[in-house]
């Protein structure tokens, strides 16, 4: 802004623009009045990565000289993308614990970007949301990226989290380093991680945020989660809310105990009355929605030895204390003392059960399954997961319930 800080009119008898790379609009011509400005719009449009300089030159009719000095230096093209922090040490984690931390990317370049690709650090790191694939990222984006680390063992671990990124000059990468430590647990202390690393996906079973939806609401599937460190089941404490709802109701889901000598982390039963866990070895606590030929009205809640035509056989099933499990959320804790199994549903004994000897495998894969038929169908999800190794065997106190043998 040129302004005549003057009291007469002050007339322009010349002005001189810069030179290229620098350009003007609204210089000034005529006369200029006390107190007035007039505008003028610089444009800096650099040809390549170099420093410039010019200058305006306005010579007024009394032989005064203005002179505005211009300077800048271009930048090349290019975007880039930036972490913060440029790495992750989650430092010392106890075993079968879970500890988060958060990458954030920030496009600091003056190019769009598109990020076509990310590889994820391996097992037991985990990241619950995943960068989709070609998501543009446009200067100034910025973007979140979770990291979990789930240690299975005492222990140090790294592997780095990689971004592929293309722009109008090329594709780029770039790494952050994810390091962290596995710290052996006290006695009592969670045994399993909640689902993230360390576990495997299979079937429609996938995290929906922290959750995990073993089903959608679709018809005739089968999804499980399992984790890869077997587990002694003797003294196996867990915790976990269960979500079904959101279709015509159907089949319902079970916490399985998978017998490690024999089952591996893609175990996968049927799906429909097979809960997603028919068919493979080992015992499961099954929470019902839909009961087939033989079984209790549903809602029930039994535990699973085996499996016949695809349907679970079950040792013991209950019904008492065992809410509408397709309304609301419901927690659920299951505790294992030798071959007895009690199970608790919203505080309140469900059911309680002494297996023969043998049955219950002395080393477990822990893992969660669901199953919907056709036309039966429900979105069945767990959050909160907790799976600890209690020493005493005790558990809190809960109101009474039916107790088999």
């Amino acid at each position: 802004m040129i302004t005549n800080g003057g009291t007469a009119p002050e007339s322009v008898s010349s002005v001189t623009p810069p030179s290229a790379p620098f350009s003007v609009t609204g210089l000034p011509s005529g006369t200029i009045a006390p107190g007035a400005s007039v505008t003028a719009v610089v444009t800096y449009a650099p040809a390549g990565a170099t420093t410039d300089s010019s200058q305006i030159v306005i010579d007024a009719g009394d032989s005064t000289t203005l002179t505005v000095g211009l300077s800048g230096t271009g930048q090349a093209d290019n975007s880039q993308l930036t972490p913060s922090p440029t790495s992750i040490d989650f430092g010392s984690v106890p075993v079968g614990t879970q500890a988060t931390k958060t990458i954030q990317l920030t496009n600091t370049g003056n190019l769009p970007a598109t990020i076509t690709t990310t590889s994820a650090p391996p097992e037991p790191f985990g990241h619950p949301t995943p960068v989709p694939a070609n998501l543009p990222f446009n200067p100034g984006y910025v973007l979140n990226v979770p990291v979990t680390f789930s240690p299975p063992s005492a222990g140090a671990v790294s592997g780095p989290y990689s971004f592929t990124f293309t722009d109008a000059t090329g594709t780029h990468e770039v790494d952050v380093p994810i390091t962290g430590t596995g710290a052996a647990p006290s006695t009592g202390t969670v045994a399993v991680p909640p689902p993230g690393g360390g576990w495997t996906f299979n079937g429609s079973a996938q995290m929906s945020g922290t959750d995990v939806r073993l089903t959608s609401a679709n018809v005739s599937q089968a999804g499980s989660v399992v984790y890869d460190v077997p587990q002694p089941s003797d003294g196996l404490l867990a915790n976990f809310t269960t979500s079904m709802g959101g279709g015509t109701g159907g089949d319902g889901m079970t916490l399985a105990l998978l017998d490690a000598s024999s089952a591996d982390t893609s175990a996968l039963g049927s799906d429909g009355a097979g809960l997603g866990w028919a068919g493979e070895s080992g015992v499961a606590v099954a929470l019902v929605t839909h009961s087939t030929g033989g079984e209790p009205s549903s809602p029930f809640v039994g535990v699973a030895t085996g499996s016949s035509g695809g349907v679970p056989t079950f040792a013991a099933t209950s019904t008492t204390n065992v809410p509408d499990l397709r309304t609301g959320t419901h927690n659920v804790q299951v505790s294992v003392s030798g071959q007895t199994i009690t199970v608790d549903i919203d505080g309140q004994q469900a059911l309680s059960t002494t297996l023969v000897p043998g049955t219950i495998p002395a080393n477990v894969l822990v893992g969660f399954t669901a199953g919907t038929g056709n036309p039966d169908d429900d979105s069945q999800s767990v959050s909160g997961v907790g799976v600890a190794r209690t020493a005493s065997r005790s558990r809190r106190p809960v109101a009474a319930g039916p107790t088999t043998a």
